[in-house]
């Protein structure tokens, strides 16, 4: 016992309670006054004469991390190395002080910095206090509360240079709540004060660390390097006067006390059956003696801190005290009254429970609908009724699955009791995502308050919508029964604590969140497979209601208190009635109910409130193919062992569906005329229908409407005077009380014209009001419900005449490209691959948009839209190519092929000629020859078609037929006259002989002459001979009365006629005369007959 005897150097003095004096000195010692005697109330007094232990036995701590212990100003003290030192203290109420308190030490920093002498202070688990030295030989004292948790101006007050370095430096902090003022000391003198409005210091359940800071709770900071001595915590202010008498004691210390009652025993008002524990904490020089008294008189063998009554009957009623002795003294406690009652009878189901977890044992929901599951390690204890769940704070939690039933649309509440073991942020209730979706949760927030916060979409992401709370209401290490009560009709949320309401708060109505993530009873599910905010603690009774819960529902279910509520049936809550349906005839229709209570549920569907259902035995009632006479009241009864409840009505009404009028979508190409239907389709009653068409006046030209195959007798009356600004009105009307037959019927036609486009373009035909109404009669003049469904006539890109380029994707324009493809169509160079390719490339004549053929009239046209002489013509016309059909009639316009001869073996020409009658442009045609007798070699323009455009088609020149198509410039047409076309070159055969036909034909190229329009003209196609004469030519001689007729081949071009009279190889001579064509031959008629003559041919 420290303070019996204080020891300094080698003398031993006792400690003495007398006025201030000098007593003896020892050599090498200092003098000391006698200790005081420790002031009243001190909660904890760490010695440290060798041990961390607290004089009073209340607080002892543990040393960690090599604390030393060495000679000090009283004894012995705690020596830090400043590097990871510390004591460390459990966490104590008697060290959590809710009003008034002081610290006091005797200290011996070694270094200037900041050092912990005594804290309990931590961001993460609590701010109670702290005592700390701080740089320039300062003192610090922090103090807080939850309102000024995160307020560092109110937190720290400080001192300014008061510390010595290497020397003992008595210091105090102290706290009275009463003025709300902070002191320190220094050495006995006051050397800081500040006053704030006075707080209650917040008792969060931190360790307590001497010589070190713990900013989680787990680990250590602020290290103190120096001596710490006679450590002591006060409940209470100190005053000037005390802390100086410690100061002035010195090396002689506080003096041992005898006991005081530090916190006493509570009086407790509990039911028959519950256990019982009262106990009291004593303050002084340990040991302790306790000594329980029932009105004055010693409970035997009761001589424990603390008093327990199990199982306590109301026999165990009275007035129960406690005598607290040391070796100095004794005193009683104050008297702390046992009431036992009688439980109260259990509380009545209250009607709307959805879920009602009693944890007895289970984790099952009481009315079946929506079973938990233990998770983690949760178990169950002794609740508050029976069983309830135990939470280690940790990872334990319920899991309940998602579920309709735990969606509200309206009026919801939640109530249970709850023992919670941490001050903290810690889960009951929670349906609440950030990313799953922000439903509803009841939790503790720290600093013992209930949140109750509630969302919807709107505001998902409005945190000040979302929090409602209390203050300081939650009692740690008891049973609080809370209730959050949310009423949908007015906004309010409501949060009850012990039967009292607590807190109120309204806004605007909401449904909240309806979302797939799971229910979680203990902790937050902040996703569907994670959670956090565990509650440490029990929880007990929990239920879901979907209702508001009144202030009497919620004081009956406190005041049930441990018997709470009847373990019974919970009769049936409708908490969705079915709803009134209107449907069209023959359609399906379903009435929905749902309703909350002990499962399970039957249910029975009534027409009309009399009729039962055959077989309407579910939560839903499905009609299928509703007819007329099925119209009337629907309602439910749901019943369970508990009772039944009947729903509301829901009025089913049967109706004809709406009549629809429908402009029928259709597609055409630009340029070209379209017919759009107009259809009705009706239910049978419609005896007149009107309407208004609003159509593009840009895009589409309206030409004629007509009744439909559908109007049936119907007058139809068109309304045409606003047509070219795009609106057509229409009125249909069957005479007398006819209608239009049911179903889908075309009551009209709308043709229109459609505008070249080059991309292709949708445009709407809408229905309107102008110039006539839009309306539906009945043959009675009744108006008719009708729904007007519009339509789209889809224009693809005009396509042209003679656009046939580039293949795969034309450009809408008619280009050189174009020309020389037409060209090529027409001279069968490339073959036309689809229809479509040739509806335009047959573009000629103009007029009728082609002539179903391919012809050189086709190229000469394709010219003309290139070169500008004509616009574009929107392609139409035949789309499968047949028989050219040239004009007929006489004519002296002629393409013929002139006679020719030719050496077997050798080479000719043969040209072609056109007898113009003037202006033709082009001439097209095949020749066709025997490839025995003939071979083609090629073929130049005549010297009567010079500059003009030539195709040829050789490809089947080896079969004896040559294509050729000819084209004077665009505009320009040939004289009258006869014009050389073409010069063809073939070889004779060297085995042919006698003359080969060249013939006109209609394969590969039509035979065709085109004017420079484009248009085709009637023409004689005149075939010719190719002579073909043996090599040598042969000389033939003939007498003609008294002449000689000499002939020979016009093809021996390189040959001359001589005469001889002698035969004599020198008497040859040319003969002067100059031959006649005729045919293929030369012909030369003599009258010298007056002696004879040889006649010869020569090459040179």
């Amino acid at each position: 016992m420290k303070r019996m005897f204080q020891k300094l150097g080698k003398a031993f003095f006792a400690c003495l309670a007398l006025p201030l004096a000098v007593l003896t000195f020892s050599p090498g010692a200092f003098a000391q006054f006698p200790c005081p005697q420790a002031p009243e109330g001190p909660a904890s007094w760490w010695a440290a004469e060798g041990d961390a232990n607290d004089v009073t036995g209340l607080n002892n701590g543990t040393p960690m991390n090599g604390v030393g212990f060495s000679n000090a100003q009283v004894g012995q003290g705690f020596d830090f190395d400043g590097v990871d030192d510390f004591v460390e203290i459990p966490y104590s109420p008697s060290l959590s002080p809710s009003g008034s308190f002081s610290i006091e030490a005797w200290i011996y920093p070694r270094v200037d910095g900041d050092m912990a002498i005594f804290d309990k202070w931590s961001g993460a688990v609590s701010l109670t206090y702290a005592f700390h030295t701080y740089p320039g030989h300062q003192l610090q004292f922090a103090i807080s509360d939850v309102a000024h948790a995160g307020d560092g101006s109110f937190h720290y007050f400080g001192t300014t240079n008061v510390l010595t370095l290497n020397s003992w430096n008595h210091v105090a902090a102290v706290y009275d709540q009463s003025t709300g003022k902070r002191q320190l000391y220094a050495n006995g003198v006051k050397v800081a004060e500040r006053t704030d409005v006075p707080i209650t210091i917040y008792n969060g359940n931190l360790r307590t660390s001497i010589g070190a800071n713990s900013p989680d709770g787990t680990s250590t900071t602020s290290y103190f390097n120096g001596v710490i001595d006679e450590l002591a915590f006060f409940s209470r202010a100190l005053s000037a006067t005390e802390v100086q008498a410690i100061f002035t004691a010195g090396a002689s210390g506080k003096c041992d006390w005898a006991p005081i009652i530090a916190t006493q025993p509570q009086s407790r008002t509990v039911y028959v059956g519950t256990n019982v524990a009262l106990s009291v904490l004593g303050s002084g020089v340990a040991p302790l003696a306790y000594q329980w008294q029932r009105s004055g008189t010693n409970l035997t063998g009761e001589t424990a801190s603390s008093l327990s009554i199990p199982n306590a009957q109301v026999s165990n009623s009275g007035n129960y005290s406690v005598v607290v002795t040391n070796s100095l003294g004794g005193v009683t406690s104050s008297v702390a009254t046992v009431t036992v009652l009688v439980p109260p009878a259990c509380a009545t189901p209250l009607p709307g429970v959805v879920s009602w977890w009693t944890a007895d044992g289970t984790s099952n929901d009481f009315t079946a609908a929506n079973n938990g599951v233990l998770r983690n390690g949760a178990t169950f204890t002794n609740g508050m009724v029976s069983g309830a769940f135990f939470f280690d704070g940790i990872d334990d939690f319920v899991e309940v699955s998602n579920s309709p039933s735990l969606n509200p649309s309206g009026s919801f509440s939640i109530e249970g009791w709850i023992y919670p073991r941490a001050d903290a942020n810690m889960g009951i209730l929670e349906k609440w995502s950030g990313s799953v979706g922000l439903s509803y949760a009841l939790h503790t927030t720290l600093g013992l308050a209930l949140q109750f916060p509630i969302s919807d979409a709107a505001h998902a992401g409005d945190a000040s919508f979302h929090s409602f709370s209390t203050t300081n209401v939650l009692t740690l290490n008891n049973w609080n029964h809370v209730a959050a009560v949310y009423d949908q009709s007015t906004g309010t949320r409501q949060l009850f604590l012990n039967g009292v309401k607590v807190a109120e708060r309204t806004d605007a109505p909401i449904t909240v969140t309806s979302s797939s993530l799971r229910v979680s009873i203990g902790a937050n599910s902040p996703s569907s497979t994670t959670t956090a905010n565990y509650f440490k603690g029990a929880i007990d009774e929990l239920t879901f209601y979907a209702r508001a819960l009144t202030v009497s529902d919620v004081q009956a279910i406190y005041n049930a208190a441990i018997s709470g509520k009847c373990k019974q049936a919970v009769p049936p809550l409708i908490t969705a009635h079915p709803t009134n349906r209107s449907v069209v005839i023959g359609t399906n229709t379903t009435f929905m109910t749902s309703a909350v209570g002990s499962q399970p549920f039957t249910y029975q569907w009534f027409l009309n409130n009399s009729t039962a259902i055959s077989g309407a035995t579910n939560v839903s009632l499905t009609l299928s193919n509703v007819q007329f006479a099925s119209g009337g009241n629907y309602s439910v009864v749901i019943s369970n062992a508990a009772g039944a409840v009947t729903s509301s009505n829901a009025l089913l009404t049967v109706t004809f569906p709406n009549a629809v009028v429908r402009v029928v979508s259709t597609n055409t190409g630009g340029g070209a005329t379209t017919v759009v239907p107009v259809q009705l389709i009706a239910n049978g009653n419609e005896g007149g229908v009107s309407f208004s068409l609003n159509f593009s006046n840009t895009l589409l030209t309206f030409s004629s409407v007509t009744a439909g195959s559908g109007a049936g007798g119907a007058i139809l009356i068109p309304s045409t005077g606003s047509v070219s600004s795009g609106k057509l009105g229409l009125t249909l009307l069957q005479s007398g009380s006819g209608t239009f037959a049911a179903g889908t019927q075309e009551i009209a036609r709308v043709t229109f014209t459609a505008a070249t486009v080059t991309n292709a373009t949708n445009t709407t035909i809408s229905f309107g009001d102008q110039p006539t109404p839009r309306q539906i009669t009945d043959s009675q003049a009744n108006n008719l419900a009708a729904w007007y469904s519009n339509g789209v006539v889809s224009i693809a890109a005009t396509e042209y005449e003679a656009d046939v380029a580039p293949r795969t994707n034309r450009d809408h324009a008619v280009t050189l490209a174009d020309w020389i493809q037409v060209g090529r169509f027409v001279a069968r160079l490339d073959p036309v691959t689809n229809s479509a390719e040739f509806q335009r490339a047959d573009c000629a004549p103009r007029g009728t948009r082609g002539d179903g053929a391919l012809s050189v009239s086709d190229w000469v046209q394709a010219g003309r839209y290139f070169f500008g002489l004509e616009t574009n013509t929107p392609a139409d016309g035949a789309i499968v190519e047949g028989a050219f059909n040239p004009p007929n009639g006489p004519t002296s316009r002629n393409v013929r092929a002139i006679n020719a001869g030719v050496f077997a073996g050798q080479t000719n020409t043969l040209a072609i000629q056109l007898d113009a009658l003037g202006g033709e442009n082009a001439v097209g045609f095949s020749l066709g020859f025997d490839p025995v007798s003939l071979s083609y070699l090629n073929a130049t323009l005549g010297t009567g078609a010079s500059g003009a455009l030539l195709n040829l088609n050789t490809n089947s020149v080896a079969t004896g037929s040559l294509g050729v198509a000819l084209a004077l410039s665009t505009g320009s047409g040939f004289s009258a006259g006869s014009s050389e076309l073409l010069k063809v070159s073939f070889r004779a055969a060297s085995s042919a002989a006698g003359n080969a036909v060249v013939s006109f034909g209609s394969q590969p190229i039509v035979s065709d002459v085109s004017d420079t329009n484009g248009v085709p003209l009637a023409a004689n196609y005149l075939s010719g001979n190719m002579a073909i004469s043996p090599y040598p030519p042969f000389l033939k001689i003939a007498r003609s009365n008294s002449s000689v007729v000499v002939s020979w081949p016009v093809v021996a071009t390189n040959f001359s006629l001589q005469t001889n009279g002698t035969l004599s190889s020198n008497a040859w001579g040319n003969l002067p005369a100059t031959p006649t064509v005729l045919g293929v031959e030369n012909i030369v008629v003599s009258t010298n007959l007056s002696k004879p003559q040889f006649y010869r041919l020569k090459n040179p």
